[in-house]
């Protein structure tokens, strides 16, 4: 509703067929010239004003005129004006304490998004001509023949001969596209509670789901590269979880008291943070698949294939049951893949893609503690001293990282080749602790 009262206060003012709605979430789009989109931006930013409970946040695209067809949008200057609601807001203060807190949706679309080194030339496959071994539109270079009475047409072999562009490799000719689309979806809480005596603390939770077909960086690699859509999935930095927790506390020693002994025992404060995350997407990719193609490299840069679960399993039960502690040395189980591979393509002897999808799996999460304990003391009116000792991974909990340490696997990509999916890294450090002296003048 609120985007529409900015529809129509907008088609009030500028020519209705200049105001369009998009498929996605939340937008609208204003046709037209640099004038009418400044006007068009300062009428939400009356809305804004005049209904702060609804954030609005407008940007100027400049596109192509292609990409705007493509879009369904055409002049060559525009705004997209996206709705982020705030489900619920309150402020409660009982006494000397107050406690705030607001739930947010979140909803927000990328398009153009950098492409690089996107392979262009992955092996087409060929069918037999009749008689085979002869030239046709399937068939340009006869490269068909008859093996024990069938037609064999598509092998690893003859995979650079069955390239779009002959004379670079199917991994051997990339460009730099601006072809990427990413889509975020969140619910993100947030409760600030200022206790009395000193002590205050905030606590923030995120609920998300973001996707794109760029799964890794900024290439999209996976399977058939030129099939983006087939690559559509959580993206490698996806945290589809997350609590953060901050918190200080002034301690109430020494209050009231002067001379040295304030000095000594007065101005302590504990404060810290605390996350825990939910684990990274990973993804499963195995050199023995896709070998029609010609770009099972084992890259996000020159090809990635996807792996093939056996009969069975998928991406809800590839997980050995049990924390990761108990699982170090097999963190998936490795009858999931072993022995498994996609189909023989058609008229061939290599194999298709797999069949694990992107990102569907997630790698171990995280909890962490970081407390710093100080003292500040007063010198002069103008002088102040902090002693502080800052305890990170206080508790030296152990944190490991994905699958595969800092190998190939700490990208998101798991190789199921390789033998057990081994933990051999962690991504916090052990408990480190900092002593520090500040002066402050």
């Amino acid at each position: 509703t609120e985007l529409q009262d900015v529809v129509n206060a907008m088609r009030t003012i500028l020519e209705g067929s200049r105001i369009q709605q998009l498929p996605s979430q939340g937008a609208i789009v204003v046709r037209g010239t640099p004038d009418q989109v400044a006007l068009a931006q300062k009428l939400v930013d009356d809305l804004d004003k005049a209904k702060p409970e609804v954030l609005v946040e407008v940007a100027v695209m400049q596109v192509s005129k292609d990409k705007m067809h493509t879009l369904g949008i055409n002049p060559p200057t525009s705004v997209s004006v996206q709705l982020q609601e705030n489900i619920n807001t309150g402020t409660t203060t009982t006494g000397t304490t107050t406690t705030t807190s607001s739930t947010t949706s979140s909803t927000s679309s990328g398009i153009n998004l950098n492409d690089y080194n996107h392979n262009q030339n992955g092996a087409l496959l060929f069918s037999p001509c009749n008689p085979v071994g002869s030239k046709c539109s399937t068939d340009p270079y006869g490269l068909c023949q008859l093996v024990a009475g069938a037609p064999i047409c598509n092998t690893a072999n003859n995979a650079q001969f069955r390239v779009p562009v002959l004379g670079y490799e199917a991994a051997g000719l990339a460009a730099s596209d601006s072809n990427g689309y990413s889509n975020y979806n969140s619910l993100q809480v947030t409760v600030r509670h200022q206790f009395s005596h000193g002590l205050s603390m905030q606590a923030a939770y995120t609920w998300d789901k973001d996707l794109s077909d760029i799964f890794f960086s900024n290439s999209a690699n996976i399977n058939n590269a030129l099939c983006m859509k087939c690559q559509y999935g959580r993206v490698s930095f996806d945290r589809p979880q997350r609590l953060s927790v901050n918190y200080s506390y002034d301690l109430p020693f020494g209050k009231g008291t002067e001379g040295i002994t304030n000095k000594l025992i007065a101005g302590w404060n504990v404060s810290g943070v605390t996350i825990a995350q939910s684990g990274d997407p990973l993804t499963f990719e195995s050199p023995l698949n896709g070998t029609a193609f010609g770009t099972s490299n084992d890259s996000y840069l020159s090809g990635a294939v996807e792996a093939t679960f056996c009969p069975g399993f998928n991406n809800g039960n590839v997980k050995n049951p049990g924390g990761t502690l108990k699982n170090l040395g097999a963190y998936f189980n490795p009858a999931a893949f072993n022995g498994c591979t996609a189909p023989l393509v058609p008229f061939g002897t290599a194999t298709g893609y797999g069949n694990s999808g992107v990102g569907g799996v997630l790698g171990p999460g995280q909890f962490n503690w970081d407390i710093s304990i100080l003292k500040n003391t007063q010198i002069t009116e103008r002088v102040r001293m902090q002693f502080r000792t800052d305890f990170y991974n206080a508790f030296n909990h152990p944190q490991f990282a994905d699958p595969g340490g800092l190998s190939f696997g700490s990208v998101g990509f798991i190789n199921v080749v390789d033998g057990p999916d081994a933990i051999s890294h962690t991504n916090v450090n052990p408990r480190l602790i900092q002593f520090g002296l500040h002066f402050f003048f």
